[in-house]
């Protein structure tokens, strides 16, 4: 009798005992597989001060080396997919250019000069695009690593994004006015005339036949502004919110139109990021856009307006 009692009752203990020591394993299994579906934020729930408590800690330790890995490799995806993006959406402009004009030079009738003009124009777009590649290129590196700046001629700076955006502005019927007072800021010239470049297509995507954009080079509170502002359809308080984010396209009617990704604005905004400046966009619906860089000002300039 004595046996059949304490019998079943061991048994039970004995059940209740094992299912005590597995449990942690269980959990840890469970656990890894929630792990391993690429849940990387699971962890696992145990306190106790034994071995398997020490197991469980270790584990989690070496759940967090792996998110953090994962986090890492995503980012480096995320910043080599956005350097794709931002190089394809940079080439686009200088092709195009560069086809024209090697059509042009394919014409029947035109002098030694124009061939002459053209083949340079076509030289310096090449150079120019392969610095700029480069430049892209380094980007994220730039996010990590400070910016050379070298002096900057407004000048210069501005022909060379009105060279670029000429054939644009004349099939637009658009006027581009550069005024500046200031002959140089810190900086990277080609970044800088990529800035302004995407800036003037902006406008002139969102300009009327027959109005004006004015690129402007000024100081303000000691500091070296660069401007781009137009009259055109302008944007609404929401778009201008969002219109330095990736992809983001406000009227995509338009955009689309003109082949545009939503990539212009978000490279500027990369691009003064890597110059350490800020951009300020002021904007009214159906009155204008106007958008600011505000860059360190160069020695040298000592005018003011």
């Amino acid at each position: 009798m004595i046996n059949w009692i304490i019998g079943p009752i061991l048994l039970l203990l004995l059940y209740l005992l094992i299912r005590q020591l597995t449990k942690p394993l269980k959990q840890l299994s469970k656990t890894t597989k929630t792990i391993a579906e690429g849940k990387y934020t699971e962890r696992v729930q145990l306190r106790s001060k034994d071995e398997f408590g020490e197991l469980a800690l270790n584990f989690n330790r070496m759940a967090n080396a792996v998110e953090q890995h994962v986090i890492e490799l995503s980012n480096m995806a995320d910043e080599k997919q956005r350097m794709v993006d931002n190089l394809a959406h940079e080439l686009r402009t200088p092709l195009t250019s560069m086809q024209g004009f090697a059509e042009f030079l394919t014409s029947a009738n035109i002098g030694q000069e124009e061939q002459q003009m053209a083949g340079q124009y076509i030289l310096s777009e090449t150079l120019r695009l392969k610095n700029l590649a480069f430049k892209l290129l380094d980007l994220s590196v730039l996010r990590h690593h400070p910016l050379t700046l070298k002096q900057v001629d407004i000048s210069d700076l501005f022909k060379s994004v009105k060279q670029i955006e000429q054939l644009k502005l004349d099939e637009a019927g658009i006027k581009l006015e550069m005024d500046y007072s200031i002959p140089a800021v810190w900086g990277d010239h080609d970044l800088l005339a990529s800035f302004l470049v995407n800036l003037v297509e902006n406008s002139i995507h969102a300009s009327p036949q027959g109005s004006t954009i004015r690129m402007l080079a000024y100081v303000l509170h000691d500091e070296a502004i660069l401007e781009v502002c137009d009259s055109g359809f302008g944007m609404t308080p929401e778009q201008s919110v969002r219109v330095f984010e990736p992809f983001y396209r406000g009227e995509k009617s338009r955009t689309r139109e003109y082949g545009g990704a939503g990539l212009g604005l978000s490279l500027c905004k990369q691009i003064a990021d890597a110059h350490q400046a800020r951009v300020s966009l002021n904007s009214t619906l159906g009155q204008g856009t106007s958008i600011r860089i505000f860059l360190q000002l160069h020695n040298i300039c000592s005018l003011t307006l």
